[in-house]
């Protein structure tokens, strides 16, 4: 009796300690900490606007504060027997700048989800540093808990599940490796920290996604963080590795090349649908004004942005004084 109870304790104990030791990945083993829980708490959800129920908001980021009722209230949102693809955006090193991209994302029929990494207790920026082991898995183990609960929730379309980062948040989708998403999209970033990644398998510079997920990758030539764009290891499904030229470091929906690289991937890769270029039977003025009317918010933005980022105050008057201009034509 006595060797058989210390049989029962010696396994009793085997099996704690494997549990204890046993290494987490991207897959049911996941463990969320509390920290991991508030980046999603206190992220963005925006909803597509072509699948909401009539006088339902676009953003509903308030819903992801209780993480086990979001899904069913969302889903009052959508429409009925809705399926609506989703883009799991990762934001940049200075704050979750989600809404360069969420807005037209949203126009063009995708969710955005957007974990906010500044929700962690303690959270300080990196901004010009290079990323430590922590900070990578931290991230990382957003990116994870994100999937769980996109996972679980019925009127996601899980066939068109994208996976987009920009500038600090660009580290991850090169270094993610299991087919979780049909898309990786990666912006102002050229996979060097790939190898970081749980599962080796190539070297820096290179894509880990599998082979049948669509990749786009977009750089500026200008950007003083990346000399070279990512290795264009993938051509599956609309898949590109494009260089603007005599750009910067963000890659935003502001810059019209840009816009039209992401829209014409996301229709092949994605199922968006196409911009109608139809000419026939259309008067000239309605479709001057509709594109006024499409794009004028954009002439805002860039005035705005030229302002903010003005070298000198003679530039900085200039672009205000085009940014009123702007707001005097489009009213």
């Amino acid at each position: 009796m006595r060797t058989n109870s210390l049989l029962l304790s010696l396994l009793v104990f085997l099996g704690i300690f494997s549990t204890v030791i046993k290494s987490v990945n991207a897959d049911q083993n996941f463990v969320p900490t509390e920290d991991d829980i508030n980046t999603w708490r206190y992220g963005a959800l925006i909803l597509p606007e072509n699948a909401l129920a009539q006088g339902a908001p676009a953003v509903a980021s308030q819903l992801l504060q209780n993480e086990k009722t979001w899904g069913e209230e969302a889903k009052k949102y959508i429409k009925p027997d809705t399926k609506v693809p989703l883009v799991l955006y990762l934001h940049s090193c200075g704050g979750n700048d989600h809404i360069r991209w969420s807005g037209t994302l949203s126009q063009w029929g995708f969710a955005v989800v957007s974990p906010n990494s500044f929700a962690r207790d303690g959270r300080y920026k990196h901004c010009g540093t290079m990323p430590n082991a922590k900070l990578f898995n931290m991230r990382m183990a957003e990116l994870k808990y994100a999937l769980y609960q996109i996972k679980k929730t019925d009127w996601i379309d899980q066939n068109r599940l994208i996976l987009m980062g920009h500038s600090e948040g660009s580290f991850f989708p090169p270094a993610y490796s299991k087919d979780d998403f049909t898309a990786h999209i990666i912006l102002a970033g050229n996979c060097r920290f790939s190898h970081l990644g749980p599962t080796p398998c190539c070297a820096p510079g290179s894509s880990k996604a599998p082979k049948n997920v669509a990749v786009l990758n977009i750089i500026g030539d200008r950007d003083k963080w990346n000399e070279w764009a990512c290795h264009k290891t993938h051509t599956e499904r609309g898949s590109r590795f494009v260089t603007l030229k005599n750009h910067g470091h963000d890659i935003y929906d502001v810059h019209p090349r840009a816009r039209t690289i992401m829209a014409e991937f996301l229709e092949i890769c994605c199922g968006k649908e196409k911009n109608r270029n139809d000419s026939e039977g259309s008067d000239p003025l309605v479709a001057a004004k509709a594109l006024i009317d499409e794009f004028s918010g954009l002439a805002t933005v860039i005035a705005q942005t030229r302002s903010d980022e003005a070298e000198s105050i003679k530039d900085r008057e200039f672009w205000l004084v085009v940014l009123k201009e702007v707001e005097k034509l489009i009213k």
